[in-house]
């Protein structure tokens, strides 16, 4: 396979008036094996993006025929880099693109470089655009969420593990990020419920914040201590 290099004449052979001396282009200097370093003139206009696109009759599309990523995009030296053949088809063709916005295609078509298929969006833009032409590869979210879709597989309440398997759950104790031992909260429990001490006492007396002391005596930690008095 050959490509052909764009600075070169036409292939057409060619002879000067001296017919002693054969100018006529070889095949060689024409064709060159692909992988060839190819010299491109440097991009400064959008009808240079053109020449390096092919239009597609059917939608309009410049369909970039240079190096694509993974993803499609088209990728082309401009201003010193690489960069994505559509954002620079915009740069060209209406001016820089703010700070932290995309270039989006109407088209939805990666290497598609049309200025006339461009359009700025912010991130939450680029989300929906890709939620609503069904091309979003995350999880499904919403109504259509596995919770949403299933709830009755879902172990919630009385199926939850914690009720099921109480012993599996490291509690009190048990908890390797504990602080206080039972024999402690039972006797925070108790000293607060006598009003003689504040939270905050409590707190530094057992070598804890005041937002656990408050946990505790509501019942919302160490529940299964209430108890012991």
């Amino acid at each position: 396979m050959y490509a052909i290099r764009p600075s070169d004449p036409p292939a057409s052979p060619v002879r000067s008036r001296d017919a002693s001396h054969d100018t006529r282009i070889t095949l060689d200097a024409i064709y060159q094996p692909v992988g060839y370093n190819v010299h491109m003139p440097k991009l400064t206009t959008l009808d240079g993006l053109k020449q390096r696109c092919l239009i597609a009759p059917s939608t309009g599309c410049w369909e970039f025929q240079g190096c694509r990523n993974t993803q499609g995009y088209g990728q082309v030296a401009f201003l010193g880099g690489m960069r994505q053949a559509h954002r620079v088809s915009y740069t060209l063709a209406i001016g820089a693109i703010p700070e932290g916005l995309h270039v989006l295609h109407h088209c939805d078509n990666p290497c598609c470089c049309n200025p006339d298929h461009l359009w700025l969006g912010t991130d939450k833009g680029n989300s929906d655009d890709k939620i609503r032409k069904g091309r979003y590869r995350g999880p499904p979210s919403g109504d259509s969420s596995f919770s949403r879709q299933h709830p009755e597989r879902l172990a919630r309440g009385e199926r939850h593990g914690s009720k099921t398997k109480p012993h599996r759950c490291p509690r009190g104790e048990r908890n390797g990020g504990a602080k206080l031992t039972e024999s402690q909260v039972s006797e925070i429990i108790v000293e607060y419920s006598r009003g003689k001490i504040s939270q905050l006492a409590l707190g530094k007396k057992y070598g804890v914040s005041q937002q656990i002391i408050s946990a505790i005596v509501r019942k919302e930690v160490w529940a299964h201590v209430s108890s012991i008095q």
